[in-house]
């Protein structure tokens, strides 16, 4: 599903706060009838779906995150404010832009950069101004203590959590990593990521 703000739903003024998210996830499954799903999610994604797993247990049978930052990082407060003001910016078009270009390695396909980064050009400035204040938002590690269910956390090239924080948070965590991968994995490499949910969901679920 696309989240409120993104792709072809609908672009409200607000609020895009981590409780409103996963509250529209959950509506979804109720209106579908779903229970005991399998949340995956990408980036953003993944950090919704440790969420809704963590309000909703009812919901939620196992998580992936896929090179999701589920903690904050220690350096926040350096690069945040900038990225704020960059974002507010007349110019903010660009430095959204240059902000997803680090998220790609040197092996990645150009024709999905280039896809990518033209997606990001349509997101509207006050979505991302309030995806970019999610990174500061207190509750990360509190989500990742209240699970009551498996997690699978699936790095790219770079991790975007360090490995043995994350496993003391969540001594439990399936840890994962693709090879030859910037961020966008989901597109980069579908079959290792692929390969890794089905052995997941096979050891933790019998699935």
């Amino acid at each position: 599903m696309d989240l409120r703000g993104h792709g072809r739903s609908d672009k409200p003024e607000g609020p895009f706060d981590f409780r409103t998210l996963t509250g529209d996830l959950a509506q979804v499954c109720k209106e579908a009838g779903l229970h005991g799903v399998v949340a995956v999610g990408h980036s953003l994604g993944g950090c919704l779906a440790v969420r809704l797993a963590a309000f909703r247990p009812d919901l939620v049978a196992a998580v992936a995150a896929l090179d999701s930052r589920l903690l904050p990082p220690a350096d926040l407060d350096l690069w945040l404010p900038g990225l704020r003001d960059r974002l507010r910016a007349e110019a903010s078009p660009l430095a959204a832009r240059a902000f997803f270009e680090t998220m790609f390695d040197p092996e990645d396909d150009p024709a999905i950069k280039a896809w990518v980064l033209d997606r990001v050009g349509s997101v509207p400035r006050d979505v991302l101004l309030s995806m970019v204040e999610l990174y500061a938002d207190p509750g990360y590690e509190q989500a990742l203590r209240d699970l009551r269910c498996p997690l699978l956390a699936v790095s790219a090239n770079r991790p975007r959590v360090e490995g043995r924080t994350l496993r003391r948070v969540v001594p439990g965590v399936v840890l994962a990593q693709v090879a030859c991968s910037g961020h966008f994995v989901t597109l980069e490499v579908p079959e290792q990521v692929n390969a890794m949910l089905e052995r997941f969901l096979r050891i933790k679920l019998r699935a």
